[in-house]
């Protein structure tokens, strides 16, 4: 993750180096919703949808959607002070609650 992380930071400062001043969370909120928006639309056609046509859509192309989401993610975090170590702290912790919320609903592993 290490990698991942740093290299949409080192990314953004060489290509956009005041991304760290615009402080608005709204402009990075508004482009991950832009972001799941495109995907939903490569999934719709995926399964028929649309009225125009289009080249097949490929794993390539929803991965790539989904890496889109994932930097501006990585950049919202940023802009709100979370670091990579402490958004591993917010995981851990996140998925901690997740776990306790299925042991609690009854559900064990594997069911």
């Amino acid at each position: 993750m290490k990698e991942f992380w740093s290299r949409i930071l080192e990314f953004n400062d060489k290509f956009f180096p005041n991304w760290r001043e615009n402080k608005e969370l709204i402009f990075f909120s508004n482009a991950i919703a832009g972001e799941v928006g495109e995907l939903c639309g490569l999934v719709k056609r995926l399964y028929g949808g649309g009225t125009n046509k289009h080249p097949p859509i490929t794993v390539c192309d929803l991965v790539f959607e989904v890496i889109d989401y994932m930097i501006y993610s990585v950049l919202f975090l940023e802009i709100l002070g979370v670091s990579e170590d402490s958004f591993k702290f917010y995981f851990d912790l996140k998925m901690n609650q997740l776990y306790e919320r299925m042991r609690s609903n009854g559900k064990n592993e594997g069911n």
